[in-house]
């Protein structure tokens, strides 16, 4: 239970409380009527405002009515000069006579003010942190407040966890900061700074092959219009960290380093002059009824790629072209001894070698099964044949045999 002498002290308490709020109350406005009543009496038709008396470092710069006076000239400096970063003092008083100032008043009176002095300030989301009279004072301070965050981590880059900027202000000359450790005092205190790691991914895309139907080539041939390229792209990914926590993984639109270029692939669709004869594409490279085999294939041999067909026949059988062309070499070539190199309509190259006579000359244009020269056994040789090879688009060697049919 509550004991009766509780009771009786709790409610002394609430009296006392009452009593002193209510006394406050009794002396201000014994104060506002002992005020009017001194006052008063000097002109007998005098009045008493109660208003806002606005100080800078102990200078009055105007009587408002209210704080969103100084708030609205603030806006009106800042739109004139600079931001103006202030702390004024207020102070309740009573104004005879006296017409309040305004806005621009105000504004004015902190322009003129000795106390006001134009700076640089850096603000942190649009908050002056610090100022300075020096710009790049202040860009240096940030930059080494990155820098010192990058050389003790191994991140890519740094950032401020804020929006950080640095604009031109008015401010009291007893808030500008003039040593840089200061400066970097203040906005390490305001601002984290973030650290990102860079990563970049590589992704090939693989060109794609068409194939285009070609009535200029023989059917079975092929030929490489354009050749393709593999593109590359790049994604770039920063990943931030604050005070060694994860904060967020930032992804950068991919980047084409090399473009995909499509190949393109002539398919022949042109009827071969004696396919419906005996299956091959070109014509058969000695005269018909000639007495001859093939010795040797297209292949590897001795660990040496050997690059053609030997066909062994009698010496001086008539060679002929396997299909239209022009002539492009007739003349001794290395190790082929007396060669023709004919460069066929078709873009492939076809070489007949050690010949005994070269009939051909360059720059003939001749048909399929043109006699171009005589069988024989010239260059490094060791019995009378042709040696025949393929070439397509004057590439590397193919299989003779594929083009050919005895």
């Amino acid at each position: 239970m509550i004991s009766f002498n509780k009771i009786k002290s709790a409610t002394a308490n609430l009296k006392n409380k009452f009593n002193s709020k209510l006394r406050k109350r009794i002396l201000a406005l014994t104060v506002v009527a002992i005020a009017a009543v001194l006052v008063l009496p000097i002109t007998p038709f005098s009045t008493v405002t109660l208003a806002y008396e606005v100080k800078l470092n102990n200078e009055t710069i105007g009587f408002v009515s209210g704080k969103e006076v100084l708030n609205q000239a603030k806006s009106i400096v800042k739109n004139k000069k600079a931001d103006v970063v202030i702390k004024p003092q207020y102070s309740r008083t009573l104004v005879v006579n006296a017409s309040l100032d305004n806005a621009n008043d105000i504004s004015n009176n902190i322009i003129q003010s000795e106390n006001i002095l134009s700076a640089y300030g850096i603000y942190a989301n649009n908050k002056c942190i610090v100022m300075n009279y020096n710009k790049t004072v202040l860009m240096n301070a940030l930059e080494n407040v990155k820098s010192s965050a990058l050389k003790s981590s191994k991140a890519d880059i740094a950032e401020f966890d804020k929006s950080v900027e640095i604009k031109k202000v008015l401010g009291l000359k007893s808030d500008i900061d003039f040593e840089i450790k200061n400066i970097i005092k203040k906005v390490n205190k305001s601002v984290k700074v973030k650290l990102g790691f860079v990563k970049n991914e590589k992704k090939v895309i693989k060109f794609k092959t068409i194939k285009q139907k070609d009535n200029t080539l023989y059917k079975g041939l092929t030929s490489v219009e354009k050749e393709g390229q593999n593109g590359l792209k790049v994604k770039k990914t920063i990943t931030y960290y604050i005070d060694g926590k994860k904060t967020q993984k930032v992804t950068v639109k991919s980047k084409t380093k090399k473009q995909t270029i499509t190949k393109v692939v002539k398919v022949g669709t042109k009827k071969a002059p004696n396919s419906d004869k005996n299956g091959g594409i070109y014509v058969w490279p000695l005269e018909k009824g000639a007495s001859c085999y093939i010795s040797s294939g297209f292949g590897y041999r001795s660990g040496r790629l050997h690059k053609g067909i030997d066909i062994i026949a009698n010496r001086g059988t008539a060679i002929v072209a396997a299909a239209d062309g022009k002539v492009v070499r007739s003349s001794v070539f290395s190790s082929y001894g007396n060669c023709v190199d004919i460069m066929q309509t078709d873009g492939t190259l076809t070489r007949y070698a050690h010949c005994s006579k070269l009939i051909a000359k360059v720059g003939d244009k001749v048909k399929a099964g043109t006699v171009i020269a005589l069988v024989g056994c010239t260059g490094r040789s060791t019995a009378n044949h042709l040696h025949f090879e393929v070439h397509p688009n004057g590439g590397a060697p193919v299989n003779p045999s594929d083009y050919v049919k005895k």
